[in-house]
C-alpha cells in the first residue's frame, strides 16, 4: 500500500500515513485524511489523486508545494519522491510492506464512528434546523471526499427546505441550479441510493442534458424516507474525479441518510418546516439571509447575472451586505474555482492606489523593494470586487477605465503590458450619478461598471427579515460563546421591528452579539439590546426638525433677555410678530 512519510523541520518526529483512497486530502484542518499540525500550511493545502494507474499531487487554491526547491501545482509521483509544504517534509513511498491492505476499511469505519459521535453532539447543541443540516453536510462531504453536497427536503411535490455546502464549508447559493434533474428523478423513482462513477460516460445518464451542462464526474445520492414515504434526498458530487465513490462511501451515506431522516421528521413534528411557504429555501441564499420580497428580488437578480461575465454595480447603505452579494455572484459563476480578490478603495492611500491595483516593478519607487503583481493580475481568470468604488480618485478612474476597455494592465515602472481576464464587480453607498454631476466620478466609467445594478434594500425596508436575522445571529453567537440563550422576549422582537437600524444588518448583528455575551438569562430583553426610547423615534422630517429647533432657539433667546420681545427680535433679526406666533404655540 502507498504511504506518505512525514518529517517536521522543527522536530525529530516521523509519521507514516497510508494512502488508501482515490482522493486523499492534506492540510492543517483536522478533518483532512492527512492532518498536519503546521500553521504555515493551509487548512486544505493539497490532495493526492489516484487515477487507477498513477498517483498525482495537486495544489489547492494556489497553496505552495516545492519539489527540488521549485514551485509546482501538479506532480506525478515516482517512488521515494520528496517534497515540501509549509515547514513539513514529505516522502512518497509507492509500496509500503509494513501496511496491511485492509487498513482502508478499518480507517473508514473509524471515521464514520467519529463523525457519528460528532453529529450526536451537534444535535444536542444546535437548535436551528438549517444549521444542523449544514453541519451534517460538512461531515458527510469530508467523509466521502465530495466537492459539494446538497440536502433537499420535500413536502408532497414541494421543496420546503434546502441546504448546499462545498468542501470549504461554505454555503452555495441557489442549490437547485447545480443538480442533475435526471439523477434526482432516478432516486425519487427507485427510492434507492445510487452511485454514478463517471457521469459523462455513463450508459444511462451520459446523454442527459443536465449532466453534460454541469460536466459531472462522480455522483452519490440517497433518499430520505419516513416509512415508505420519500421526504427528501442527499446528493453529493465531485466534478474533477471519476470513480471516486465506492461501496464504503455508499455505506457511510446510507447511515447518515437514516439519521437525517429522523432529524427531518422531528422538524416536521415541531413545525420548523412551514409547508405554506413553498419558496422557503430562498430564506437563505448562500450566506445571505432574507425572505422579504425585496431580498427575493435580489436573489433572482443574482441568479440571472452570476452565469454571465457582465460587470455589476452593487448599491446600498453601509452594512447592508454588499460584499456578501458579490461573493454569491462569484460563487455561482463559471469562475467560482478561480480567485476572488477584494479591494477596499477607501482603505488604500491615494499615492499607493495605482501600485496596489496594477502592481509595480522593484525599484520603481522608494518602498518598492520587490516586484508586485497587483490586485488585477492576482485576480486573473477570476473576479475582482471593488468595494467603495466612489472613493477612487479621478486620476485612477481613468486608468481603471482603460483596463476595463482593453483588458491590459501595465505595472508601475514596467513597459510590458499584461493581458487580464477579470470580471469586475463594484459596490458603493454613494449616489454615483450625483457624483458624476459634481465632477467627482467619471461618467464613462460609471457606464462601464453599471451594466447591471443590484440595489440592496436597507433593513428598515425589510421588516420580514429582522426577526429571522436576529434569531440567526442569536443562535450563531450563543453557540460561539457557549451561552444558554434560546430566544428574544416579545418586547425585544417588537422593539427591533420598530427600530430604524441606520447601520443595517451589521448594526443588528453587533447588538445581538453584545446582548448574547452580556446575557445571563435564556431570553434577550430590549434592555440588553440597548435600544432606547429616543433611538426608537427614528429620523424626523427636516421641516419638523427645523421648526422645533427654531422654536427652542427663540425661547432660549427670550429667556436670556428676561422676556423682552422687542430686544429679542432685534438680536435675532426677525419680526417681533414671529416671537408672538411662537409664544401662542406654547400656550395651553
Amino acid at each position: 500500500m502507498p504511504s506518505l512519510k512525514v518529517s517536521f523541520s522543527n522536530s525529530d518526529q516521523t509519521l507514516i500515513f497510508p494512502i488508501f483512497k482515490k482522493l486523499t486530502t492534506i492540510g492543517n484542518d483536522i478533518d483532512n485524511d492527512i492532518y498536519i499540525p503546521d500553521i504555515t500550511m493551509s487548512p486544505l493545502h493539497a490532495n493526492i489523486l489516484f487515477d487507477g494507474d498513477n498517483y498525482y499531487l495537486h495544489s489547492i487554491n494556489k497553496s505552495q508545494i516545492y519539489f527540488n526547491k521549485k514551485k509546482t501545482k501538479k506532480h506525478k509521483f515516482s517512488e521515494y519522491d520528496k517534497f515540501i509544504m509549509g515547514a513539513t517534509i514529505f516522502e512518497f513511498i509507492l509500496r509500503d510492506e509494513e501496511l496491511v491492505e485492509d487498513y482502508d476499511k478499518t480507517v473508514v469505519d473509524q471515521n464514520i464512528y467519529k463523525k457519528l459521535l460528532e453529529l450526536s453532539d451537534s444535535i444536542l447543541e444546535i437548535k436551528e434546523f438549517d444549521m444542523l443540516l449544514e453541519k451534517l453536510l460538512d461531515m458527510i462531504i469530508s467523509l466521502v471526499q465530495a466537492e459539494k453536497g446538497y440536502i433537499l427536503i420535500f413536502k408532497g411535490k414541494d421543496i420546503v427546505s434546502a441546504a448546499a455546502r462545498n468542501i470549504k464549508k461554505e454555503n452555495i447559493g441557489n442549490p437547485l441550479r447545480e443538480l442533475s434533474d435526471s439523477i434526482i428523478a432516478k432516486v425519487i423513482e427507485s427510492g434507492k441510493p445510487i452511485i454514478i462513477s463517471d457521469a459523462l460516460n455513463d450508459t444511462i445518464f451520459g446523454s442527459s442534458k443536465s449532466i453534460i451542462n454541469l460536466k459531472l464526474s462522480s455522483v452519490l445520492s440517497a433518499p430520505l424516507k419516513s416509512g415508505s414515504d420519500l421526504i427528501g434526498l442527499i446528493y453529493l458530487g465531485n466534478n474533477s474525479v471519476t470513480h471516486l465513490f465506492e461501496h464504503e462511501s455508499l455505506e457511510a451515506l446510507t447511515i447518515f441518510a437514516a439519521l437525517t431522516s429522523l432529524i427531518v421528521q422531528n422538524a416536521f413534528l415541531l413545525n420548523q418546516l412551514d409547508i405554506k411557504n413553498d419558496d422557503k429555501f430562498k430564506m437563505k441564499y448562500g450566506n445571505i439571509i432574507g425572505s422579504s420580497p425585496k431580498m427575493k428580488a435580489v436573489f433572482d437578480k443574482i441568479d440571472k447575472v452570476a452565469p454571465t461575465d457582465i460587470s455589476v454595480l452593487i448599491t446600498g447603505e453601509t452594512g447592508t451586505g454588499k460584499e456578501l452579494v458579490a461573493q454569491e455572484i462569484h460563487h455561482n459563476s463559471d469562475r467560482s474555482d478561480k480567485p476572488f480578490i477584494i479591494v477596499n478603495c477607501a482603505a488604500i492611500p491615494e499615492n499607493l492606489m495605482e501600485s496596489e491595483f496594477f502592481g509595480h516593478k522593484k525599484g520603481s519607487f522608494t518602498s518598492a523593494v520587490s516586484d508586485s503583481k497587483g490586485k488585477f493580475l492576482s485576480a486573473n481568470t477570476g473576479t475582482i470586487f471593488l468595494d467603495e468604488i466612489g472613493e477612487m480618485p479621478l486620476s485612477l478612474q481613468a486608468k481603471l477605465l482603460r483596463v476595463l476597455q482593453e483588458k491590459i494592465v501595465t505595472p508601475v515602472g514596467d513597459t510590458i503590458e499584461h493581458y487580464v481576464d477579470v470580471r469586475v464587480i463594484a459596490a458603493t453607498n454613494k449616489n454615483l450619478p450625483e457624483e458624476v454631476i459634481k465632477g467627482r466620478f467619471r461618467e464613462d466609467l460609471l457606464y462601464r461598471l453599471n451594466v447591471i445594478q443590484i440595489e440592496i434594500p436597507p433593513l428598515s425596508q425589510r421588516d420580514d427579515d429582522i426577526e429571522i436575522l436576529a434569531k440567526y445571529f442569536l443562535n450563531k453567537f450563543s453557540q460561539k460563546y457557549k451561552k444558554k440563550v434560546v430566544g428574544f422576549s416579545p418586547k425585544a422582537i417588537e422593539i427591533m421591528k420598530k427600530y430604524s437600524w441606520f447601520g443595517n444588518v451589521r448594526e443588528l448583528e453587533n447588538k445581538v452579539k453584545k446582548a448574547v455575551v452580556l446575557s445571563d438569562k435564556v431570553h434577550i430583553t430590549e434592555e440588553l439590546l440597548g435600544i432606547t426610547d429616543k433611538a426608537m423615534e427614528g429620523i424626523k422630517p427636516l421641516s419638523i426638525a427645523k421648526q422645533e429647533f427654531q422654536k427652542e432657539y427663540i425661547m432660549n433667546a427670550l429667556n436670556k433677555n428676561n422676556g423682552n420681545k422687542a430686544k429679542t427680535a432685534r438680536e435675532l433679526e426677525i419680526d417681533v410678530r414671529t416671537i408672538f406666533r411662537y409664544l401662542e404655540k406654547t400656550m395651553p
